[in-house]
């Protein structure tokens, strides 16, 4: 996917970028000596002298159980990618963070097992355990060692010729060969991050890595060689450190920075923007919070099936003249509306802002509109259209050419859940900048993520990413499971409060989500997260979680393993 921005856009992201960056220059000026300290550290203890190791010393000095508490160069690899450096909080802001399952590795020990138990790794779920002997892990482990070495020497040997997307393609295609089934992990990109990290951004997994690229209106990819390619170039770009520009990915990646990118785009010209991201993301209160908040220069609608053309430009429409005849005249749509309000009032930015701008067919309602999306460096329609009804009602002059002024924002959004619906072809999405909405709690909503569903101990928090990891580690058929995730404004704190007499009240968050969650989320694999041995319908799930009790509202509906997850209170559960 491209993400097309015309040059005033791309000087304005950019020199942000440059400002944000040098800002975190200054802050951590005195935590470079132990960013040295630690990659240090880490070379010594994982780099290509840790795999001279042998036998058991190797096996556990890279793949041994996470013991919380001990000292950085006491703790296995597993741990050290997992969980950061424990003596430097700052670490995972400058390094990354993998939140990556043990099983994703080539071998794995049981954590809560006193003695070494080992695991055969490379699974795609925790609960397809394969024990095996210390002998077979060992195997498996000094197998894996010679491969790591030889990527090592790979990575080395073309570090001086990775200067455009193809150099970074063969790089993967060699490394590829010989890690096949882990070369896409996480993990292994951190690795090789903390190895040669000129090469490999501190920027791991697809979800993260569009984010970021999206955010800052970069070209992403479904290959993950173009995603880092497209990072590290633009690094490279902006000559600016890739340790300060990974504290400012974590700022992003955790809304704890507020870009004022589109506020100082909006302010000099208009922009197409689309908004997306899974139900309850937060896109509407990001419009009201980055774009807008005053109605007296919005026009707001919302896309349906049912929604036209005509109800979108306008429609001459018949009605009583003050003589009590008929006579036909042009009712303004909305589109219409703002536009005259734009081209009246051209010192105010306006904002015209389609909702569910896929639930409806949007290529059609647009229709000659379409053509006017093209906008030049301005933010002016680069082309106009002939519309006499829409002239003579901006203009009073039916002649004029139509073009959207400089003045005038078009902002939508967009469940990327709504499979079911219109699709958007490529001619119309180019016309868009596409903007991704990151389904994380703000800084500012610690209270709300922490509190508790009903009378249960699980924070709201700990729910979705313990059913969103679910999602995403399962195949969900006909559609893309990321796409399901529960958002994190999925509900309203009021929804998940305890009433001592209101069961309404009480019954929003099954009706809510755990109708979700049946129907659309887990629709075709409900086995996945639900005990439908004991209840097979959703009227079973919600009154068996509505008459139970604390804890027991979901033991009475989910899977063990889930309830299991629920009620864990390990520490590092991927930041639950």
């Amino acid at each position: 996917m491209s993400n097309n921005v015309n040059k005033l856009t791309r000087e304005l992201i950019d020199n942000w970028v440059i400002e944000e960056v040098n800002k975190l220059e200054i802050e951590y000026k005195k935590a470079n000596n132990i960013i040295n300290e630690n990659r240090i550290i880490f070379k010594q203890r994982f780099g290509i002298n840790a795999l001279l190791e042998e036998g058991l010393n190797f096996l556990k000095l890279m793949f041994n159980k996470c013991i919380i508490g001990l000292p950085l160069k006491e703790q296995s690899l597993l741990y050290t990618l997992e969980y950061g450096y424990k003596n430097w909080e700052d670490a995972e802001k400058v390094f990354g963070n993998v939140e990556e399952a043990p099983y994703k590795y080539p071998v794995y020990s049981d954590q809560k097992k006193v003695n070494d138990y080992w695991y055969l790794g490379n699974k795609k779920n925790k609960e397809d355990k394969e024990n095996i002997t210390d002998d077979k892990a060992i195997e498996i482990a000094l197998e894996f060692r010679k491969n790591l070495a030889l990527c090592i020497d790979i990575i080395v040997e073309n570090s001086t010729n990775l200067i455009n997307k193809e150099d970074y393609l063969n790089l993967f295609i060699k490394l590829s060969a010989v890690i096949p089934n882990f070369i896409n992990e996480n993990w292994i990109i951190k690795y090789f991050h903390m190895l040669f990290p000129t090469i490999f951004p501190a920027t791991f997994g697809k979800e993260a890595q569009d984010h970021i690229l999206k955010y800052l209106k970069l070209d992403t990819s479904e290959e993950q060689f173009e995603r880092l390619f497209f990072i590290m170039s633009y690094i490279k770009k902006l000559k600016i450190s890739p340790y300060s520009f990974a504290r400012l990915c974590h700022l992003i990646r955790n809304n704890k920075t507020k870009i004022k990118i589109m506020e100082k785009i909006t302010k000099k010209y208009g922009i197409n923007e689309i908004i997306y991201g899974v139900p309850g993301s937060g896109k509407s209160h990001l419009i009201k919070n980055e774009y807008c908040n005053n109605d007296e220069f919005i026009e707001r609608i919302v896309f349906h099936p049912d929604y036209t053309y005509s109800d979108f430009v306008g429609q001459i429409l018949p009605k009583l003249n003050d003589e009590g005849n008929i006579e036909y005249s042009f009712n303004p749509g909305p589109f219409t509306r703002i536009v005259k309000k734009a081209y009246e009032n051209k010192e105010k930015m306006w904002y015209l802002i389609i909702e569910e701008i896929n639930r409806g067919n949007a290529p059609a309602i647009f229709g000659d509109i379409f053509q006017l999306l093209d906008r030049n460096e301005n933010g002016e329609s680069e082309y106009s259209i002939s519309n006499s009804e829409i002239a003579k009602e901006i203009f009073k002059d039916e002649s004029k050419k139509i073009r959207i002024p400089s003045n005038l924002s078009i902002i939508c959004t967009m469940n990327t859940s709504d499979q079911n619906v219109f699709t958007l072809d490529t001619a119309f999405q180019r016309r868009w900048n596409m903007r991704l909405v990151s389904n994380n709690f703000d800084e500012s909503e610690s209270d709300f993520a922490k509190t508790k569903i009903l009378d249960t101990s699980v924070t709201w928090k700990k729910f979705i990413n313990v059913i969103n990891s679910t999602i995403l580690n399962k195949s969900i058929q006909l559609s893309s499971s990321e796409d399901k995730r529960l958002g994190t404004h999925f509900v309203s704190k009021n929804d998940l409060l305890m009433s001592k007499d209101n069961q309404y009240k009480n019954s929003l968050f099954s009706q809510k989500v755990l109708r979700y969650l049946w129907d659309d989320a887990f629709k075709f694999n409900k086995e996945d997260l639900f005990n439908i041995v004991d209840v097979n319908n959703l009227e079973g799930i919600i009154e068996n979680f509505s008459r139970s009790k604390e804890d027991d509202r979901f033991r009475a509906i989910f899977k063990d393993n889930i309830c299991e997850l629920l009620f864990s209170n390990e520490e590092n559960n991927k930041g639950i």
